[in-house]
């Protein structure tokens, strides 16, 4: 198989693997909220929002480090990843034992303590599976991460559905939570002996140079975590475990739909990144507009329509017993819309090697929205995260467009901006007026509306979408060179 064939292959496995998690994933949520309801599940929420909070503090920034350092010429693979998996390893060792001990400080009930416990383990596995993804994507091999989170996950859902049939408790979901990431591990790092000696090594001059290149990412992640994560955690001191259910179910749909995004990032950003690196800057523009049309043609239809189907989608999500998270989610999908263009601006970021210039704006946004979360989060609960969410996510986007606007001159055009809020608009009459059917239906066909109408007023061609795929082909031209 060419190489070029490899990466698209590679490309369309992960995606369909993404897409397939991201399915589970979601009807796992489905059966849990359904379950436990809105106390229960806001157990589950505080649980997950704690161990993510802690766990930037075993991530430093690794992974991304470790992808660019295997990708280069005559490296010693067996050297720089044993080194890099033991770091990890170790660091999430000391996660284990932090989040175990912090737990005990916070004024939550014992079920939520000795859930971040036995939850910490699947964080652990997890955090070690990612080192070892990196390994696969310079291999080509994505289809075996991809078996390896579905398997997982079939796994989590089906110790699930005993658990709600044995009407047991939340523990023992979170014991199958453990159970699929670590089946997930076990797979991955069997897989993984076919390219490397997988051993844990201790250089520590190579640690140093290691930690000497990852600070950055990690502190940067650190701040994000706490204007992303903290929110839930704050809502969890402050308001009923039930508020907590309803928030974080509405915040599900959040992340699911900003998963979408990031995958198409990941095709787009080594041409960003190679053409930046060329100072072909009309083909970054190019790149860059084109990104940006596709992405603003993508996210109205989602913020507009999700507003207005909020109810349904959330009764469909959780059940009955979340319609009152309807509210809730249509702040956070405006805040979702905004993700969608953070997407291209922080890989494009990145691709200008200017990441550290936005070090101090995840500082400026985490520390007011830590302090917003503390003021008004007592006041206006999650009406008030979900408006803070929003705003942090609203900033930290403008500062990320004015860096690479500022650094690569490029001019962006808002004509398809405006097709795409013309043609949203019009879709939404039609799902304003047929809400009462089928959600399946009137999605569907609010979305052929919505094509139709942008295809009319010349919003989407033939043009634009044979560029977008090509994208792909030309990232793996990319590698080839």
């Amino acid at each position: 198989m060419s190489l070029t064939r490899q990466i698209a292959w590679n490309t369309i496995i992960q995606t369909a693997g993404k897409v397939i998690g991201v399915f589970l994933g979601i009807l796992t949520v489905a059966i849990m909220t359904r379950y436990l309801g809105q106390e229960g599940f806001g157990e589950y929420t505080t649980i997950i929002a704690f161990l993510q909070f802690f766990s930037v503090i075993a991530d430093l920034g690794l992974y991304l480090v470790l992808t660019n350092e295997i990708a280069r010429p005559n490296v010693d693979l067996n050297h720089t990843l044993n080194n890099f998996f033991t770091l990890r390893f170790c660091a999430a060792i000391f996660f284990l034992v932090l989040v175990s001990s912090l737990v005990w400080i916070f004024p939550y009930p014992l079920m939520i303590k000795y859930g971040v416990i036995i939850n910490s383990f699947s964080i652990f596995f997890i955090l070690l599976v990612q080192i070892l993804t990196s390994l696969f994507q310079k291999e080509l091999k994505m289809d075996k991460v991809a078996i390896a989170e579905i398997i997982g996950k079939i796994v989590f859902l089906s110790l699930t559905l005993g658990a709600v049939f044995f009407k047991m408790s939340l523990l023992a979901i979170l014991l199958a939570s453990v159970t699929g990431a670590f089946i997930n591990f076990l797979i991955v790092s069997v897989s993984s002996l076919k390219y490397t000696k997988l051993a844990l090594e201790f250089d520590f001059p190579f640690w140093r140079k290691i930690i000497k290149k990852s600070w950055p990412v990690a502190v940067s992640s650190l701040f994000v975590l706490v204007y992303f994560k903290a929110d839930t955690i704050i809502l969890s001191l402050y308001k009923s475990q039930s508020e907590v259910g309803l928030y974080g179910a509405a915040y599900k749909v959040l992340e699911v739909l900003a998963t979408f995004p990031a995958l198409f990032m990941g095709l787009v950003s080594p041409v960003l990144a190679r053409t930046h690196s060329e100072k072909n800057m009309d083909r970054f523009e190019r790149v860059f507009q084109k990104s940006f049309d596709f992405l603003i043609m993508m996210s109205w239809p989602t913020v507009i329509g999700t507003i207005i189907l909020a109810k349904p989608m959330m009764v469909l999500v959780g059940g009955r017993d979340f319609a009152a998270a309807g509210p809730i989610l249509q702040i956070l999908i405006i805040a979702t819309g905004i993700i969608f263009l953070s997407h291209l601006v922080g890989y494009s970021v990145i691709a200008i090697e200017k990441q550290k210039q936005m070090v101090k704006f995840y500082i400026i946004a985490a520390i007011s929205a830590f302090a917003a979360y503390i003021i008004f989060i007592p006041i206006y609960s999650y009406f008030g995260a979900a408006i803070i969410t929003l705003l942090a996510e609203t900033f930290i986007f403008v500062a990320g467009l004015s860096i690479v606007l500022k650094s690569t001159h490029i001019k962006i055009s808002l004509k398809n901006f405006g097709k795409s809020l013309f043609a949203s608009l019009i879709m939404a009459l039609f799902l304003y007026f047929l809400a009462g059917l089928n959600l399946f239906i009137t999605i569907i066909g609010g979305g052929l509306i919505y094509f139709a109408v942008l295809y009319l007023v010349k919003g989407i061609s033939k043009e634009m979408i044979s560029e977008i795929f090509r994208l792909n082909k030309s990232g793996a031209n990319i590698i080839n060179e």
